[in-house]
């Protein structure tokens, strides 16, 4: 899995809840600004993943909803075609942003083997 971090900061949490997302779209995000995608193993991704969740004061996320036996989230990766999404599903790409109690954030934005 290859992780784009997005650093910003934030005065004012979102607001709580779920909501319905106009897309988001990789592509547009990273011709506003260029995004180094680094190569992140499982058990590397795993600590990131879990050390941010930790610290966050909020966490913000895009992708579907799914309930099983439990309620949870996911396809929060990229959605152009690659070795795990079999086509461009364009302006439907997930991703994962956390708040941090000393008013910066971090999104994070996730590409599978193929995706460009």
């Amino acid at each position: 899995m290859r992780v784009g971090r997005i650093p910003s900061t934030w005065r004012e949490l979102p607001a709580a809840g779920l909501f319905k997302s106009d897309g988001l779209d990789y592509q547009a995000m990273e011709a506003a600004s260029p995004l180094v995608y680094l190569e992140y193993e499982r058990p590397a991704l795993e600590l990131l993943l879990s050390g941010n969740a930790q610290r966050a004061v909020f966490i913000e996320a895009w992708g579907e909803l799914y309930v099983r036996t439990h309620v949870g989230i996911h396809q929060v990766h990229g959605m152009r075609a690659s070795c795990s999404v079999a086509r461009d599903l364009i302006g439907r790409d997930g991703a994962i942003r956390f708040y941090f109690p000393d008013s910066s954030a971090e999104m994070l934005l996730f590409k599978y083997c193929g995706q460009p």
